[in-house]
């Protein structure tokens, strides 16, 4: 199927590559179905591409790149709902982009879940946590003075 997308132009897609959001994502309820789209060549940003709506994209990423001890518990439930196995599952974030690029900020605080094997994702708010949902992307490095 073709795809017109917000960073891509248009895309030949197929639909096995297509992620279902059962119940959308917070604040686009109506917005169910998506792909993800490498973004960069290293491999380290995608787009999540609607594809009902061209101009809704999300810049996403691993959280574990740039915050390797980024954990959560996810709950049994919400794996069974989704009918995915553990092993199987990827987390993106959401990133919104600032100029300069090294402002950014990264969403911890409410994960993307998603089996693209299954065609399933889910974002989930963590609500017990001290993740936020502007973290700086990159997080500050202290110096150790000398």
């Amino acid at each position: 199927m073709k795809l017109t997308t917000k960073y891509h132009g248009e895309q030949v897609i197929e639909e096995k590559v297509i992620i279902t959001f059962d119940e959308g994502i917070p604040g686009f309820p109506n917005e169910q179905k998506f792909v993800l789209l490498l973004l960069t060549d290293d491999q380290s940003f995608f787009v999540l591409q609607s594809v009902k709506t061209p101009n809704l994209a999300f810049v996403v990423t691993s959280p574990f790149l740039t915050y390797p001890d980024y954990e959560f518990k996810l709950d049994d439930e919400i794996v069974e709902s989704l009918g995915v196995t553990e092993e199987h599952i990827t987390v993106f974030s959401i990133v919104t982009a600032k100029e300069p690029f090294e402002e950014s900020t990264i969403n911890l605080q409410a994960p993307l879940i998603m089996d693209t094997k299954k065609g399933k994702g889910k974002q989930i708010i963590l609500n017990q946590t001290n993740y936020q949902t502007r973290t700086p992307l990159f997080p500050k490095v202290e110096s150790k003075g000398e």
